[in-house]
């Protein structure tokens, strides 16, 4: 789990790492600066309004402000806060919460409710942005977007974005293997976000969850659920570039990203509880009125609705459910997502008929393969991580025999150590 309140004290401390080319590489918070954000983020943090996740991008947020201007807050025009926030390329809604942030960070600098004079002129937009039934994702279309995954850690990811309908934040970055359990009725995870703890019962993401656990590299209930290739804590950079490579292979236009499975999971419940069950849900306080920004109810459930109440049956052509499709295996009963081709439990084909298909020298290979690494319990993630190690070593022998062949020749440019050594080669030496 990513400890936001020690980076909070690392932005204060003017203790990060930039990527290479940053504008800000060598600036420093000046003293005043410096002292007035320590004292406004343990103001934060002592009245506890705020996650610490949102405290830290808070203090991200007036931490560039300040190496933009630096000067004391109190000398800071309204001039230079316009031109500064009007230079930022970034998105309206993005541009919208920094106004907000520094906006609520003056009235703290200047001890008022009322806005001050270097942040009167800020105006905030406080509409979010509308969302139609068209916007949501379809069942076939999450389907589709899991069939294109590569790997079963990537299937297991889009469909728990949906099943779970949990921000990005709770599934990536807070979940760990420990959190999933088991009961009598089946599989929950347990996440944590903005409004503390919760569990989530799951479904549709089950048949794929179980096989991406087969080959989870760790077992340790305090290691991350999700992890990159290199096995560390998958990055909600990641996990975007992961949905986002699903829905373009899958050839879907629509603008598809994690937030989205979340609009979407909610849409669909709606209908079928109460208002108060969706936010707790959901992790929404009693109090709280997102439900409106977050269902999206189409003509076609509107009218289904009105006609249940009625007493005009809906037939079952038109009795569309909102499941992910699964499969079950005409051999072992097990099921498995639509997508396989074979039965996760005893590898015989699910759309037909077995016999009529012969395996090919490939396939045998690769079975022969899978026993042996079973034989000496090796999961296929372990096997990628393997392999990955074996690929660095080769890289690093490459680069030192090159090196060394570099030193034969004085240390010159390696541009004139080729030269020469094609030059050898043609006999002009």
């Amino acid at each position: 789990m990513i400890d936001y309140e020690q980076l909070i004290d690392k932005w204060i401390a003017d203790d990060v790492k930039y990527k290479k080319g940053d504008w800000r590489i060598g600036k420093k918070l000046l003293p005043e600066q410096r002292e007035t954000l320590g004292r406004y983020s343990r103001n934060c943090r002592r009245n506890r309004k705020h996650s610490f996740k949102t405290i830290y991008n808070t203090i991200n947020v007036l931490h560039r402000l300040s190496l933009s201007i630096q000067k004391p807050y109190e000398e800071m025009t309204a001039h230079e806060l316009e031109d500064y926030l009007l230079s930022r390329k970034i998105s309206d809604s993005a541009l919208n919460t920094e106004k907000m942030i520094v906006q609520t960070f003056f009235k703290y600098i200047y001890s008022t409710d009322y806005k001050p004079e270097p942040v009167k002129w800020i105006k905030c937009k406080t509409e979010p942005r509308k969302y139609t039934s068209d916007d949501v994702l379809t069942i076939e279309e999450i389907d589709l977007m899991i069939s294109k995954c590569k790997s079963t850690r990537d299937k297991t990811l889009v469909a728990m974005f949906y099943d779970t309908g949990g921000r990005i934040g709770e599934l990536i970055e807070n979940s760990n293997y420990g959190d999933l359990k088991q009961d009598n009725r089946g599989m929950y995870i347990r996440v944590r976000g903005k409004t503390g703890e919760r569990p989530i019962r799951l479904k549709d993401s089950v048949v794929y969850l179980n096989d991406y656990l087969d080959d989870h590299p760790s077992k340790k209930p305090s290691d991350p659920l999700f992890v990159s290739n290199d096995v560390k804590r998958l990055s909600t950079r990641q996990a975007y570039r992961i949905v986002k490579n699903a829905a373009r292979d899958a050839k879907i236009e629509k603008n598809v990203f994690p937030h989205l499975f979340r609009h979407t999971k909610i849409t669909h419940m709606a209908p079928l509880v109460s208002d108060q069950i969706l936010k707790k849900q959901f992790g929404w306080k009693p109090s709280s009125r997102m439900t409106e920004n977050y269902v999206h109810v189409s003509e076609d459930m509107q009218d289904r609705a009105i006609c249940e109440a009625y007493g005009i049956k809906i037939t079952e052509e038109e009795d569309v459910k909102n499941e992910l499709r699964t499969i079950k295996c005409n051999n072992c009963q097990t099921v498995n997502p639509y997508s396989y081709a074979k039965c996760s439990n005893c590898k015989l084909f699910l759309h037909q008929d077995d016999n009529q298909l012969v395996e090919t020298p490939e396939e045998i290979t690769r079975k022969s393969v899978i026993q042996v690494l079973d034989e000496f319990g090796i999961s296929a993630t372990e096997l990628k991580i393997m392999a990955y190690q074996k690929a660095k070593q080769k890289k690093l022998k490459a680069q030192q025999e090159d090196e060394e062949e570099y030193f034969k020749y004085g240390g010159g440019n390696m541009d004139d150590y080729k030269w020469m050594e094609k030059m050898n080669e043609e006999g002009n030496f």
